[in-house]
């Protein structure tokens, strides 16, 4: 018995080396699936090539396979393509031995940014941007789409602001880059949000009653349009018709009052002055009187200096012409 079994033994090692010396002298495995980074394919990229002979593997490798696929394309090459292309290379059919899967799918290494990212980066462009007058904001009005582009490390991103005017819609334009090449770009929809004056009363206003700061308040709220330039407050008008309180003042709902001498000479008087966004109070003497609207001479006590001021409702003056001093 131990001799049938070892006759037997015997046969297999021999077969099993006969079928040895008969292998193909090239082997390639084929996964089933691939990702590639070059824009074309050889061998070598979709599968892995093995021979006993020194320069077969590599030459066999560096065998065109055709161009990469494109962002979100899948490419399908199977066994009788690549023995078509060994082939046409001076390697035949019966050196090769193909083992793995039928066919190989091939797709392009890639990246994919999400909108949250685009709207992050965006974001932060315009706190350091700030597009638009002082005070103003932004509203986004809209969600970029996923972008794919090629997988890189060195990824940046160059945002810009387009758009037509400060009334329309602008956009973030944000360009994906990776080593000074430009891989894909989006927009990222907003609109400006100003910030405008309202008068609002502070109680009940009876009709003929003139509007005062003790009957209402000068209020900042967000507007798509900007504040129109020749705005007044509405302080010394009269009210047309009855006011409840918390109403917002609109031009037709006044009418201007009869003028009255609101500032007398030698009077002391608050001087409000505006410049770069910031208010400045200080102290003045008024050298004529004046109405509302008027424009009268003011000493500014703190400088001695002699300046025009435009005569506020609420019996404040703001300069409009600085003088010498006097």
């Amino acid at each position: 018995m131990k001799t049938k079994t070892a006759t037997v033994l015997m046969v297999v090692l021999v077969c099993g080396a006969a079928w040895a010396d008969q292998r193909p002298p090239l082997q390639v495995y084929l996964p089933r699936s691939v990702k590639v980074k070059s824009d074309s394919l050889s061998l070598g990229d979709i599968g892995l090539v093995r021979s006993d002979e020194q320069d077969l593997p590599g030459r066999a490798s560096a065998i065109a396979m055709g161009r990469a696929p494109w962002l979100k394309e899948t490419i399908v090459i199977n066994r009788q393509t690549i023995l078509s292309r060994l082939a046409a290379n001076g390697i035949p059919r019966d050196m090769v031995q193909i083992t793995g899967a039928q066919k190989v799918s091939i797709r392009r290494v890639q990246r994919v940014i999400g909108p949250d990212e685009f709207l992050k980066v965006a974001g932060a462009f315009l706190e350091r941007q700030r597009p638009g007058p002082v005070g103003s904001r932004w509203r986004l009005v809209g969600r970029p789409k996923d972008l794919v582009v090629p997988d890189s490390r060195q990824i940046t991103f160059q945002s810009r602001i387009g758009g037509d005017n400060p009334g329309s819609r602008l956009a973030v334009t944000i360009s994906v880059m990776s080593e000074g090449k430009e891989l894909g770009s989006v927009e990222v929809p907003f609109k400006l949000v100003y910030r405008c004056r309202q008068a609002v009363t502070t109680r009940n206003i009876a009709a003929g009653e003139k509007i005062t700061p003790q009957n209402t308040k000068i209020v900042s709220v967000p507007s798509d349009w900007p504040e129109d330039p020749n705005y007044a407050q509405p302080f010394g008008r009269t009210v047309t018709r009855r006011l409840a309180a918390r109403t917002v003042i609109r031009p037709v709902m006044t009418t201007p009052s009869p003028s009255s001498v609101l500032v007398k000479r030698n009077q002391t008087v608050l001087l409000r002055i505006r410049t770069f966004g910031l208010k400045i109070t200080d102290i003045g003497q008024a050298l004529q009187e004046g109405r509302p609207g008027e424009f009268i001479k003011v000493r500014n006590v703190s400088t001695k200096r002699v300046i025009t001021a435009k005569v506020a409702y609420d019996g404040s003056v703001e300069p409009v012409i600085e003088e010498t001093r006097r």
